[in-house]
């Protein structure tokens, strides 16, 4: 587990989900995910994706979704960007070809 410090000077252990916004370019969410790191130095064990044609945030119930499974894996803490992350690139080499980023 990840330990962290209270302000009191006490160490307490806790479980870390990771939150990022991802879209086409860095003002439009179109994709939501979360991961559970269950340890220091650990890697993510358990990962979910959502995906909206527009904006994630206007997709009714996705906020719920997502803090539902937040606090089913047991996560006491979030660690999260503060900007959606976005690809201002509209196409990507692909096999000697382009295409539409798939992401």
């Amino acid at each position: 587990m990840i330990p962290q410090v209270t302000s009191d000077g006490s160490s307490w252990l806790i479980r870390l989900a990771t939150v990022a916004l991802y879209g086409p370019n860095d003002t439009r969410a179109t994709k939501h995910t979360v991961g559970i790191v269950p340890a220091e130095g650990g890697e993510v064990t358990d990962l979910r994706r959502w995906f909206s044609e527009g904006q994630i945030f206007a997709t009714a119930g996705a906020a719920d979704e997502v803090l539902a499974f937040i606090d089913a894996a047991g996560a006491r803490s979030i660690a999260m960007t503060d900007k959606i992350i976005g690809c201002r690139l509209s196409c990507l080499p692909v096999l000697g070809g382009t295409r539409p980023l798939d992401w």
